[in-house]
């Protein structure tokens, strides 16, 4: 296969692979009210188990601070987190969960636990896509 074709051949599986990962988010996010954006924040902010700032979690999200910040208020004015000046550098704003956003992922996580992927794919399968995926960022990064 030319170098050319297979370069415009994996953009397109890849733009397609990112709708559909987009939309299957979108689906399990808005029965409880959330976007896939502020679902990562707060699933980083479980996954963390601590308060960060926004400047952390922004660049863990691969978000600018500005919409990273735009996700945070919207999650905020909900109740699910509490953000709150640095109190060593008021520059920085503090991010944590709140118990609501806790009570939040929890049960959207239990949700999620109800169709996982090895009833449909195999664990081999599962390395199959991850390993191209790391192949693939490699790629892109060299």
């Amino acid at each position: 296969m030319a170098y050319i074709n297979f370069k415009d051949q994996w953009f397109q599986e890849l733009r397609k692979v990112n709708w559909l990962v987009r939309e299957r988010v979108e689906e399990k996010c808005r029965p409880f009210g959330i976007t896939p954006e502020q679902g990562r924040v707060l699933n980083y902010l479980f996954t963390a188990g601590k308060t960060v700032n926004l400047t952390q979690l922004s660049q863990s999200l691969h978000v600018t601070k500005g919409n990273c910040s735009m996700f945070c208020r919207r999650l905020e004015k909900a109740g699910h987190i509490a953000m709150s000046k640095n109190d060593r550098d008021a520059r920085f704003i503090d991010v944590a969960l709140t118990e609501s956003g806790r009570a939040l992922i929890e049960r959207m996580a239990r949700q999620m636990e109800s169709h996982p992927e090895q009833d449909v794919m195999s664990p081999e399968d599962l390395d199959q896509i991850l390993n191209g995926l790391k192949c693939l960022e490699r790629y892109l990064q060299s």
